[in-house]
């Protein structure tokens, strides 16, 4: 009888303490390879091992933050292969909610230093690679309702979470128990010079990893558990750094000073070895499945420790209650931290959600138009939920960028078109955002300087008024090799200057539509033959405009040069009135100067779309028309100058290719686009140009018209294009049919992009 007793006791304490097993989770730092923490905790799942404790440093807070506040692992799972996340993580902005009213004209520009007036002189490097505008308000709409259902307490979320941070003045770790779930997670993965770190509580905060990369420690120390789980993805210290490479350098430091083995003698470490490089979330379910796999094999060891079981049942009916007490993402007031008050003043007035109850979706298209805008330098947006009142709060911290932005790019080519580009931007900020913006190009074939001035005013309707004054010089070569080739004169020479007054306002997110007026004086300066000498002199046509115009523009390409995805449109009417005056010269015909008034109404239409095939392949459709009423001018050649120009491919834009020029015209055209390697593309640009009439000479080098539709011209180019951070790299091939010189292979390092042409 004693000993049945005696047995039975044993049973039931058994039993007592395989109920009473209490397991935490500790998730490792490591950057894109944190995805496998995913797949680990759904093989725990799935063998219905208990989760009771979360902690983790950097990606892993992530995943553990995410799974703390109610995230199943296939929730997580599928939101990090989202393209959300993925511009997230590469610090862009997804093309729907890109701004295009505020994005300046594109330029020349590779590379650009920043400074305010009142430290010129004090030297700054900027402290992120990426952007975080994106990351910050994703973390924000998905931790606002799980940490007001929490009471903003860390222990009362789903599971109860620890997440590291750095602080470095002070050199320690800082553990996030409490306050703002998204600051947490967020400080504790802002990997140094990759992700900017933000201030809380007046401390600026790093990537955990930097002293805490496997918070074991805080594990046990805060929460006791019966048994550990580690994942750890960063190895024992991996690759030694390299030297000439930042961020092996840094990945060394955070990964390779913390202790992976056990914390205490109930611990299992499972270490998923993931081969991607640090930031490259583009294998989302490959090392999804290694972390899933690798896990498998130490689940029989994890059973013969852990006999507690949890159902899918349980799991699944412990979310949904926490979940049903989250609020709904609905705000009230918004507060503006960092600025004075006329800023704040700017601010508030272009939040179209002001003075009114707004949604999580209406606020997010609010807080992307104001990241667009360069007059900040931080928007760190944090969700405060008001228990008085049942709704959110939004508050956001906001800093002003650096007034000044200096710029410097250009051009450098096999052919003689070599440009250099510097450009000086300041930008003021009050009730009104006002830009004031100078550049200038250098260069035998082009030269220009352009001043320019922009007011935005964030009113109910908002809009922008902008005035430059540009001065464009082209000098067009016959036969070129070198640029520092002694040249006789040039047959074709045009300057422009040109002031501009412009009014324009936004159409939804990806267009606007403007009103223009401006005055020009074009003058061009030719030979109307191609065998000339030093000694003759040029034909002369002046044309002085006023032109009043009104287009509709959208934008969603994601380069200024070689696009490779979103969509361009374009529709312009324009009216120019002017006054022609051409003085023939010693090659010429006619012997009697020409004046002449022109009227003219213009119709132009572009259209250029970019359309996913697969991971590899994009197809391109570009069309162009223009309708007007224009007359010929003095002369054939003046007549040419003076008509609008087809050139879809950029170093079209740098030849005067008669047979690419019309009054009236269509033109269609297809693009085949390859990617090669990461930013590294092979491109097949194939167009053909419709005249209506093509302007042809005559004997007594006037113009006169080709009969209708007779004149169609074929251009392509074929081209390797490698997009680096400072403009594109191209080697191209390319023809222009009916040409007297078709073919031409072009290297160019920049852009060729000139400043705003007249009348264009």
């Amino acid at each position: 009888m004693n000993k049945f007793l005696l047995l039975l006791f044993v049973s039931i304490l058994g039993y007592t303490n395989a109920f009473s097993q209490r397991v935490g989770v500790v998730l490792s730092g490591g950057g894109a390879l944190g995805i496998a923490h995913i797949g680990v905790l759904k093989a725990l799942e799935e063998n219905n091992i208990p989760v009771d404790y979360i902690a983790g440093t950097s990606m892993g807070a992530l995943v553990g933050g995410m799974y703390a506040a109610g995230w199943s692992p296939d929730e997580i799972l599928k939101y990090m292969a989202s393209d959300d996340f993925s511009y997230a993580a590469q610090g862009k902005i997804k093309p729907g909610y890109v701004y295009y009213f505020k994005r300046k004209d594109p330029d020349a520009g590779g590379f650009s230093f920043k400074f305010s007036i009142d430290s010129i002189f004090k030297a700054t490097i900027p402290t992120n690679i990426v952007s975080t505008n994106a990351m910050d308000f994703a973390l924000m709409e998905h931790t606002a309702g799980p940490g007001a259902a929490a009471n903003y307490n860390y222990d009362s979320l789903l599971l109860p979470f620890r997440c590291v941070a750095a602080d470095v003045e002070d050199q320690k770790e800082v553990v996030f128990k409490s306050g703002n779930l998204a600051d947490g997670m967020r400080t504790s993965a802002s990997f140094p010079f990759y992700f900017k770190p933000i201030s809380v509580n007046g401390r600026v905060l790093f990537d955990g990893g930097l002293y805490n990369n496997f918070p074991s420690n805080v594990m046990y120390d805060d929460f006791f558990p019966d048994y550990i789980i580690g994942s750890n993805v960063a190895g024992h210290g991996g690759k030694s750094p390299d030297e000439d490479n930042l961020f092996s350098q840094i990945r060394a430091m955070l990964m390779t000073k913390t202790n992976y083995g056990s914390i205490c003698d109930n611990m299992v470490l499972i270490e998923p070895e993931v081969n991607i490089g640090i930031f490259d979330f583009s294998s989302v379910q490959n090392t999804y499945d290694i972390g899933y796999y690798t896990a498998l094999t130490k689940i029989d060891t994890i059973k013969m420790l852990v006999k507690r079981k949890v159902s899918p049942m349980q799991r699944d009916s412990a979310r949904a209650a926490f979940k049903a007490k989250q609020p709904p993402l609905v705000f009230e007031n918004i507060y503006v931290n960092g600025l004075n008050r006329n800023q704040n003043d700017y601010i508030m007035r272009s939040l179209s959600t002001r003075n009114k109850l707004t949604t999580i979706d209406k606020l997010r298209a609010d807080y992307f138009r104001l990241v667009s805008d360069e007059q900040f330098k931080k928007l760190y947006p944090r969700a405060k939920y008001n228990f008085e009142r049942n709704i959110f709060d939004l508050y956001l911290d906001v800093k002003q960028d650096r007034d000044i932005i200096a710029q410097f790019g250009g051009c450098f080519s096999s052919k003689p078109i070599n440009t250099a580009f510097i450009s000086l931007e300041y930008k003021r900020l009050g009730k009104i955002g006002q830009r004031f913006y100078a550049n200038a190009y250098f260069g035998k074939f082009y030269g220009s300087v352009q001043a320019k001035v922009r007011l935005d005013y964030p009113t109910i309707i908002p809009f922008y008024f902008e005035a430059d004054f540009t001065l464009n010089s082209f000098d067009y070569f016959t036969s070129r090799t070198s640029f520092f080739e002694e040249v006789q004169p040039s047959y074709l020479f045009q300057t422009e200057r040109s002031f501009n007054f412009l009014v324009a306002t936004p159409v939804k997110n990806k267009g606007k539509l403007a009103g223009a007026f401006s005055l020009s004086n074009m003058r061009n300066e030719y030979y109307q033959t191609n065998t000339f000498t030093s000694a003759d002199t040029t034909d002369r046509t002046f044309f002085n405009t006023l032109a009043a115009d009104v287009f509709y523009e959208e934008s969603s390409l994601n380069r200024k040069q070689y696009a490779n995805k979103g969509s361009y449109f374009l529709a312009k009417m324009y009216y120019i009135f002017g006054q022609e005056e051409s003085i023939p010269g010693s090659t010429a015909f006619a012997n009697n100067s020409i004046k002449q008034t022109q009227s003219i109404a213009r119709f132009k239409v572009q259209y250029e779309n970019y359309f996913f095939v697969t991971k590899r392949l994009t197809l391109g459709l570009y069309a162009e028309g223009v309708l007007s009423n224009q007359q010929p001018f003095a002369n054939y050649t003046a007549t040419l100058l003076m008509a609008p120009a087809f050139q879809p491919i950029p170093e079209s834009r740098t030849l005067f290719l008669s047979n690419f020029r019309a009054f009236n015209f269509a033109a269609v055209g297809g693009k085949v686009i390859v990617n090669l390697f990461k930013r590294f593309d092979f491109r097949l640009d194939n167009y053909l140009f419709l005249p209506h009439k093509a302007i042809i000479e005559t004997p007594q080098q006037t113009a006169s018209y080709a009969k209708a539709f007779s004149r169609a011209a074929y251009m392509g180019s074929a081209a390797l294009v490698y997009d680096s951070p400072i403009g594109p790299i191209s080697l191209s091939g390319n023809y222009y049919q009916n040409e007297k010189k078709p073919f031409s292979l072009i290297f160019t390092l920049g852009y060729i992009i000139f400043n705003r042409r007249a009348n264009q």
